[in-house]
């Protein structure tokens, strides 16, 4: 039963369970990431390929 209700589904489709998951962008010196899209908050990880200013509710 427990395995079953991990893959239920919403009324739109969508699995309704969320996953502690974590995102890790790996770019080229010339390219630099700055905000995300979607429900995420910032991991406050500053490297060189991470844009200097926050941007976003979160601060990503």
């Amino acid at each position: 039963q427990s395995f079953i209700r991990l893959f239920t589904k919403d009324a739109d489709g969508y699995l309704s369970m969320g996953f502690n998951a974590t995102l890790e962008v790996q770019t080229t010196r010339d390219l630099k990431v700055r905000g995300l899209i979607g429900p995420a908050i910032s991991a406050n990880k500053r490297s060189a390929c991470v844009g200097e200013t926050d941007i976003g509710i979160a601060g990503t």
